[in-house]
């Protein structure tokens, strides 16, 4: 399983969790657009990382 998936089943979860609470959607998907951005950029970053990590390496 890819970090990314990984990340996307929390959020996803948690945006769920919070509904059975009655939080509103359209709160929901604000912050389920944030923490996607959240994920997309630590995924970058992360392989970024990795792939100087690597470079270092060879």
């Amino acid at each position: 399983m890819n970090a990314e998936l990984a990340v996307f089943l929390i959020v996803a979860g948690a945006l769920d969790y919070l509904n059975l609470y009655g939080v509103k959607t359209a709160i929901n998907s604000v912050l389920f657009f944030f923490f996607a951005f959240l994920a997309l950029l630590a995924t970058s970053v992360i392989s970024f990382i990795n792939k100087s990590k690597g470079s270092r390496r060879s």
